[in-house]
C-alpha cells in the first residue's frame, strides 16, 4: 500500500495488488511499471478508491514510493483535494511505523 494521508487514527491509502481481477471477475488497473512499486512481477492498484487503514495495523516504513507511481495513483485514484495535496507533498509519509 501507498500511505496517503493520516486522518486521526486512520492512514488512507492506496492499496497495490498482484490480482488481476476483483472477486467479482471486474478488472484492475495494471501499474505501468511494477518495479516502482518494488515488483519484478505484474501489480496492480486495489481500486478506484482510498482504503482506510488503522494506524495500528501499519508497521514499519519500507521505502518511499517511486515519483511516477505516485503520479498514476493521482491519475487513476478518486482523491480529494487534501488526499491530493498530501500525495504531492509526501510531508505525512515520516509518520509511518
Amino acid at each position: 500500500m501507498v500511505l496517503v494521508r493520516r486522518v486521526g487514527p486512520h492512514w488512507m491509502a492506496a492499496g497495490l495488488t498482484t490480482q488481476a481481477t476483483r472477486a467479482d471477475g471486474s478488472p484492475r488497473v495494471a501499474l505501468v511499471n511494477p518495479r516502482w512499486a518494488g515488483l519484478w512481477g505484474p501489480g496492480y492498484l486495489w481500486g478506484e478508491n482510498l482504503t482506510r487503514v488503522s494506524v495500528l495495523d501499519v508497521g514499519d516504513h519500507i521505502g518511499w514510493v517511486h515519483p511516477e507511481l505516485l503520479g498514476q495513483i493521482e491519475e487513476t485514484v478518486r482523491l480529494n483535494a487534501e488526499d491530493r495535496a498530501s500525495l504531492r507533498s509526501g510531508i505525512n509519509w515520516q509518520e509511518a511505523g
